[in-house]
């Protein structure tokens, strides 16, 4: 059976993109990933890659009526949150018979197959899986950004799933924005009633040290070579070939040397794709100052990394700054 994930991200994202379709490509067996493309020069590059693991989407695909009204009263990154069970619902109504479809956020990369967790819901016998944060107790923002994290969601095609996937697409049309407000944050507040509401649909994936991030690193420090997935959220790959590693959290030597270092040569890698065909090409300018990122990087960061010899990837900083709140609800943006 072909696993078949999707994900979206503009030509900001390019690099995290194909960094983490490559992953996919090396650890998985037999998967698709499907690509939202919300920018036409994300959608030309791919295209032009053309590779046989990759199916693209122009947001004309996924876009109705509902979608394009409240379009104009988000921003780009709470109109992105807003898609993201659109395109599952996209692709499992559209190009069916699929027996079930994997939502992954687009700064995630795997170190091992994603197997590993889909097995937990292969094995509950349900047909919804969701994650947890499970923060860190000096990182804990659930009361803010939720319990869950739409970071890695999966729906197999059942009557349940599809019910509450549709449902899920209503509430995200109806309200969709980056702030807390009556249990709601983004997409992924509409998560927590799942699995009392639903408790022989849904499955809340047990081994959480399967799916590490900025935070929760710090609670399962002793898993880090086990890890399944981790989700570089912060992660800014910037102008003239510079990085931001990381931003809110602090992110210690042990894991910047097993799971940012070679999630850094991916970066390269997929920086050495696109050059090929685009010589020249270069990172659009984040909306946020890059300069300014970059001027208040940490020097022990830079001395971290110094010897890391990637090619293509030069200036690498990291900027921690206090918690936004976000819980990794970056996507793509």
């Amino acid at each position: 059976m072909t696993e078949h994930f999707c994900t979206l991200f503009n030509e900001a994202f390019l690099l995290q993109g194909l960094a983490l379709a490559e992953s996919l490509a090396r650890n998985g067996r037999d998967t698709l990933l499907w690509v939202l493309c919300t920018d036409d020069e994300t959608y030309s590059i791919l295209s032009d890659l053309n590779r046989p693991d990759i199916e693209l989407l122009r947001l004309a695909d996924v876009e109705r009526d509902d979608l394009l009204a409240v379009k104009p009263t988000r921003t780009p990154a709470e109109y992105y949150w807003t898609l993201t069970p659109a395109l599952i619902d996209h692709i499992m109504s559209s190009h069916a018979p699929i027996p079930r479809v994997t939502y992954l956020d687009a700064d995630c990369f795997f170190f091992s197959g994603p197997e590993r967790i889909l097995s937990e819901l292969d094995e509950s016998g349900r047909s919804v899986l969701i994650t947890e944060h499970d923060y860190a107790a000096e990182h804990d923002l659930s009361a803010i950004a939720g319990r869950f994290c739409v970071q890695f969601v999966t729906f197999g095609d059942t009557e349940a799933s599809r019910s509450l996937l549709t449902k899920w697409r209503a509430q995200c049309v109806e309200w969709c924005f980056a702030r807390a407000e009556d249990g709601k944050f983004g997409d992924q507040g509409y998560l927590e009633p799942w699995p009392s509401e639903h408790p022989d649909d849904v499955h809340i994936l047990s081994d959480t040290s399967l799916t590490l991030a900025p935070w929760n690193i710090a609670k399962h420090e002793d898993c880090l070579l086990d890890a399944c997935l981790y989700h570089f959220h912060g992660l800014r790959v910037l102008p003239r070939e510079r990085v931001r590693l990381f931003e809110g959290y602090p992110i210690s030597a042990r894991a910047v040397n097993l799971l940012y270092r070679p999630y850094l040569g991916a970066l390269a890698e997929a920086r050495l794709m696109v050059t090929d065909l685009r010589p020249g090409w270069d990172v659009p300018r984040h909306r946020r100052s890059a300069g300014a990122m970059v001027s208040d990087a940490q020097l022990t960061a830079r001395k971290l990394l110094r010897t890391a010899r990637l090619p293509r990837v030069g200036d690498i900083a990291a900027t921690p700054v206090p918690p936004d709140g976000r819980g990794g609800r970056e996507r793509g943006a």
